[in-house]
């Protein structure tokens, strides 16, 4: 999925991207996620800003047959990004920072495995350093980052070892809700579970989806 701001042949430096909701979708067997670039790299632009990605399944990102990029979100100088309450399962970084600091970054509510490098950016150490360099007035909180060494990232998240010890309800068949069991029910912000709500996402598609019992 591509955020970009184009000034085609260079005649709209007005261009811009701005006030966009991604929501309730499954997005499955792909390279990558999400690919923010804040501004038209070859023309004059205006900047991506108010984005928000909320409630979606990122399922299969990053095997060898789709391309094995496996980052999850690839972003540069946006204003106001939002990502919250998805679930994710991706083989490569969380995040991936390049370029301009982001403005007013939001991440909460999530699941997602931190895999070898998690947040990182162009020059920087997994983490705090990448948040520091990249994110301007940033909050990270309320998510569950998988595998993640919690010495290296704020407070106020959480870090299980293990994919199982999420507590999904059956995630060999691909039923991604948290169990009745799992510590992550109502963990979130507004006692909300941490993830994808997997029911409004069927709903909004208005059928039982393939894969997610």
């Amino acid at each position: 999925i591509l955020f970009t701001v184009r000034n085609q042949d260079g005649t709209a430096p007005w261009s811009v991207v701005e006030d966009v909701t991604f929501t309730n979708n499954i997005v499955r067997h792909s390279a990558a996620g999400i690919m923010f670039i804040g501004r038209d790299n070859l023309h004059p632009s205006q900047q991506i800003k108010r984005v928000m990605i909320s409630n979606n399944l990122f399922d299969d990102i990053g095997a060898k047959q789709w391309g094995n990029n496996g980052r999850w979100i690839q972003i540069t100088e946006t204003v106001d990004v939002k990502i919250d309450h998805n679930t994710a399962f991706q083989t490569g970084n969380l995040i991936t920072a390049h370029g301009v600091p982001n403005q007013e970054f939001v991440f909460t509510n999530n699941i997602v495995p931190h895999n070898e490098f998690g947040i990182i950016g162009d020059g920087t150490a997994t983490g705090n350093t990448t948040l520091d360099r990249y994110f301007v007035d940033f909050s990270l909180k309320k998510n569950v980052i998988v595998g993640a060494q919690s010495s290296r990232y704020p407070k106020k998240n959480f870090y299980p070892p293990t994919l199982d010890d999420v507590g999904f309800v059956d995630k060999p068949h691909g039923n991604y809700r948290l169990a009745a069991s799992s510590q992550f029910k109502h963990a979130g912000t507004k006692d909300k579970d941490v993830g994808a709500n997997i029911d409004e996402i069927e709903r909004a598609m208005g059928r039982v989806v393939e894969g997610l019992p």
